[in-house]
């Protein structure tokens, strides 16, 4: 699979003015320009796409393996990856869904503004973690490592919830692993409050 990589004479301002269709790449996107890298329409890959600034779509973001990005993950419509969405040092934001077969992981803020968030594995943020709708992994944990949890209907995990401050939502599920084996720290939901949220299923835990 063949590689087009982008660099700074691409961008004038941060803005791509490059002759590549990014809306439409057959293979993989590497970025190798730092700060803003914004594009006006969306950005589609039948592979990865590997970048080491800010990354940004009017449209949507996609890749057909792996998103992996240093800075902010910004698109206008959904962001969805086959394998892991990941933003080491940023955050990562889009105007509908959040969506992949693999993991999420920011090292900020994940938030999306209209619709919902979803992962076969787990999703897990150094700072809050928003949804407009629904927040569901099918494989893995849900962790907001320094803030807050919320989501606008239910958040349901594979495993453990974790927050370090609040939790809002109208209902709640962790630990739904059809495991025999699974302890009760395995279906833990843990926070300092929980606003609204139902546990129909795990064991809350609200911590000082």
């Amino acid at each position: 699979m063949k590689t087009i990589t982008l660099t700074e004479k691409d961008f004038v301002n941060g803005v791509y003015r490059g002759k590549v269709d990014v809306n439409n790449i057959k293979g993989n996107l590497e970025i190798e320009k730092t700060g803003r890298c914004h594009f006006e329409t969306g950005l589609l890959t039948s592979g990865y796409i590997h970048a080491i600034g800010n990354v940004s779509a009017k449209g949507r973001i996609m890749a057909d393996d792996y998103i992996f990005v240093k800075g902010d993950i910004r698109a206008g419509d959904y962001i969805f990856s086959v394998r892991n969405i990941s933003s080491t040092k940023g955050n990562i934001i889009a105007g509908t869904y959040i969506g992949t077969r693999g993991r999420i992981h920011a090292g900020n803020n994940i938030y999306t503004k209209k619709g919902g968030i979803g992962a076969d594995g787990d999703i897990c943020a150094g700072g809050d973690i928003v949804s407009a709708d629904y927040l569901h992994t099918r494989g893995g944990e849900i962790i907001s490592r320094n803030g807050l949890i919320k989501a606008k209907n239910g958040i349901t995990a594979y495993y453990r919830i974790l927050a370090k401050k609040t939790i809002k939502c109208d209902r709640i599920l962790a630990g739904v692993a059809p495991y025999g084996w699974l302890s009760k720290k395995d279906g833990e939901i843990r926070c300092k409050k929980l606003v609204g949220g139902k546990v129909e299923h795990g064991y809350l835990v609200i911590t000082k």
